[in-house]
């Protein structure tokens, strides 16, 4: 490989960098411990015949953002695999409206799950509390959702509901540690228009190295 092919593919992998920084997630909140760590003891998110509880977490973005993913620790306790993920609205403090359905990327077991949008994902506004909710809908089936070991309810920050009895009269707030999640995005803050030119001027960058080796090679 000559000189000018070497300075033509450093000029595309600075070009790809500039790219993939503009698309980089970010994680807009989090209480796992470091590496991901937890207390170790869970709640059960379970189906009807089992208790039929599931959960609802708040969060506040501090950047607004388009939701990419969120990870929750879980383990199967027994029955099925799967759970129905959402992103829910706040309404009077409240778990409100669905924004997105989640699908999780494996069945689950006893470690980290993602979820993922399964249509287009919605944009989270900064200062906006949303919810991530969780739920069992196999009557015969329950998870174990892990609990933080230092993220506590205050009374008004994570919501308990029971499923499948009336979940509009069974709402009420737990004390005690919260489940583990964590809710990542990409961030809105650089316009669209500044990746296109950041893009534009590096292929311009690159065409006219190009340009310059094919003369120098044509004199």
């Amino acid at each position: 490989m000559n000189h000018s092919s070497k300075i033509i593919w450093v000029l595309v992998g600075l070009l790809l960098l500039v790219i993939s920084n503009q698309l980089r997630a970010d994680t807009v909140y989090s209480n796992f411990g470091p590496g991901f760590t937890d207390s170790g003891n869970a709640v059960s998110v379970a189906g009807n015949n089992l208790g039929g509880e599931y959960y609802a977490l708040a969060f506040t973005p501090n950047v607004t953002v388009t939701f990419t993913d969120s990870l929750a620790d879980l383990v199967l306790f027994t029955g099925q695999d799967t759970l129905d993920g959402s992103l829910l609205s706040t309404v009077n403090g409240l778990p409100g409206a669905t924004l997105a359905t989640l699908i999780q990327s494996s069945p689950i077991a006893n470690g980290l799950e993602e979820f993922t949008c399964s249509a287009t994902c919605v944009v989270l506004q900064a200062g906006t509390e949303y919810w991530l909710q969780l739920k069992e809908t196999d009557p015969n089936s329950s998870i174990g959702w892990y609990l933080s070991s230092s993220d506590f309810s205050n009374g008004t920050d994570e919501a308990l509901r029971f499923t499948y009895y009336d979940p509009n009269s069974s709402i009420y707030f737990p004390s005690g540690a919260r489940p583990v999640f964590e809710i990542d995005g990409i961030s809105t803050s650089v316009s669209e228009p500044g990746s296109f030119v950041q893009a534009l001027v590096g292929l311009g960058m690159i065409a006219a190295c190009v340009f310059c080796c094919q003369k120098k090679r044509n004199n």
